[in-house]
């Protein structure tokens, strides 16, 4: 006599093919809801990052350039957060450090930016930027006649080599 039904095997393998769907499924829509959240992230982050590289542009000391120094920045909180009452940090922490180098042309130097974001107590990847600054008064006067006569005397060789 046969019944209708399933057996015990039958039912637990069908379980355990749910069971896995259900995981694979859970994890590609976390995947989807991080990828969806990184955009705003990462403006965030590049927003601080050219606030940072302003404040570094404002200061006209060397020494204050390659000191570095440490920024409060704001916080954006998302909409859902709050919705959740999930208690997000309202500051994010910005540690920076400059090296300044010279460059072939005079009075032009190359500035390059770290910039490590400290989110409670959590660092996250270092952020680097590169970029030229215009700045006649870091150079010691000595050097900076030493430099200008030698770009002179570099500038007369080419014009005499010239046909």
């Amino acid at each position: 006599m046969k019944r209708a039904g399933f057996t015990l095997a039958e039912t637990v393998v069908a379980l355990a093919l749910f069971s896995a769907a259900a995981v694979v499924f859970c994890q590609a829509a976390l995947n989807a809801r991080m990828a969806l959240r990184r955009p705003d992230d990462d403006a965030q982050y590049q927003a601080h990052v050219h606030t940072i590289q302003n404040e570094v542009l404002r200061l006209t000391d060397r020494n204050a350039v390659e000191a570095g120094g440490e920024m409060s920045l704001p916080l954006r909180v998302r909409k859902a957060q709050l919705d959740a009452g999930v208690a997000a940090p309202e500051r994010v922490v910005a540690r920076w450090t400059a090296t300044v180098l010279p460059t072939p042309l005079l009075d032009l130097h190359q500035i390059t930016l770290t910039i490590t974001f400290l989110q409670a107590e959590v660092t996250a990847e270092a952020h680097e930027r590169v970029f030229n600054v215009y700045r006649p008064n870091w150079y010691d006067p000595d050097d900076r006649d030493t430099l200008r006569v030698a770009k002179q005397q570099e500038w007369d060789r080419n014009r005499e080599n010239q046909p």
